[in-house]
């Protein structure tokens, strides 16, 4: 890495900011139109209209939070939020990546090891994030994904519900997956799809009863590293919504302790070539090791032992399964 790239890499890290940027750059586009709109506001205020009505309310208060910040504060977001935008798209969204990971790591923290960070100048927050992390892999494998990172949970649905609409997206003509594709909302795609894929008979084995869920979240709260992080979803307003993102973490803690059977790297990459993009959304902003591991439980939800993803026909070598 350059000195460049290490030394915005240590800001972002130092900063701590709660991607309050990337909440800048969609409200900016939130207004009505004009006639010098540039073509960025138009994508950023279509992107803002696509989003669930949760992710807008979340994305308000991450505003708010930034209106209550000191000027200094605010203009040292602005500038950090200048130079990602600045990048070539690969690099902004590496640096988006770790920003997500970074603030949810943070949540994770205990309150003692928030305070201490947050009560620590900005030059200063580097050299404690290098000892907490350096703490949390004693004993453990180095280069093994952050367990928090591996139960964090940022998806709108569960893994089993995902390979449900991905079988039915695999049985679908091209036509109706261009239809689907078409549809500007990503709420309105997933109920279009739930639509066709009304009267079709596909299970998805390997669905935990709410015992189950319960007694896993049992063990998470025994957890002094995922103790924390759990409490992060009863912030949400919302109960219900509350009580689904608690559940879908029990269930990726399970697939922690019952990993899914392995799948051939080559199969599985054809797999990944093979999602739509509403789907593969939720995998970008993981590490490579951590991606893998949940396209595994997919690719096993949706196809489980002994079945595998059939061989493309060889008239048609990129076809998806059918």
């Amino acid at each position: 890495m350059n000195p460049g790239r290490r030394a915005l890499f240590a800001r972002v890290i130092a900063g701590g900011a709660l991607l309050i940027g990337f909440v800048l750059v969609l409200v900016a586009g939130a207004g009505p139109r004009t006639p010098l709109e540039t073509a960025a506001t138009t994508a950023n205020r279509d992107r803002l209209r696509a989003m669930p009505r949760e992710q807008r309310l979340m994305l308000r208060e991450k505003l708010r939070e930034f209106d209550a910040l000191p000027a200094a504060d605010q203009a040292a977001v602005r500038s950090l939020d200048t130079r990602i935008a600045q990048l070539s798209p690969a690099e902004r969204a590496n640096y988006w990546s770790v920003l997500r990971r970074y603030h949810h790591w943070v949540q994770g923290l205990t309150e003692a090891q928030r305070g201490e960070l947050n009560a620590a100048p900005p030059g200063e927050r580097m050299r404690i994030v290098t000892r907490l992390r350096a703490q949390e892999r004693t004993g453990g494998d180095p280069e093994a994904t952050p367990l928090f990172l591996q139960v964090l949970d940022v998806s709108p649905s569960f893994p089993y519900e995902l390979a449900h609409r991905l079988k039915v997206w695999f049985e679908l003509s091209p036509e109706k997956r261009a239809e689907v594709e078409a549809i500007g909302s990503a709420a309105d795609q997933q109920k279009r799809l739930a639509e066709l894929g009304q009267g079709a008979k596909f299970r998805v084995n390997g669905r935990l009863i709410k015992a189950d869920e319960d007694a896993l979240l049992e063990k998470i709260e025994a957890n002094p590293q995922l103790k924390n992080w759990l409490a992060v979803p009863q912030k949400k307003a919302d109960p219900t919504k509350n009580e689904k993102a608690r559940r879908r973490i029990a269930v990726n803690y399970h697939y922690l302790e019952h990993p899914p059977k392995a799948v051939d790297p080559t199969r599985l990459m054809r797999f990944d070539a093979a999602l739509p993009g509403w789907s593969r959304a939720q995998f970008d902003a993981l590490p490579p090791d951590e991606a893998r591991r949940r396209l595994t439980i997919i690719y096993r939800l949706v196809f489980p032992p002994p079945a595998e993803m059939p061989e493309p026909a060889p008239s048609t070598p990129g076809a998806a399964p059918r």
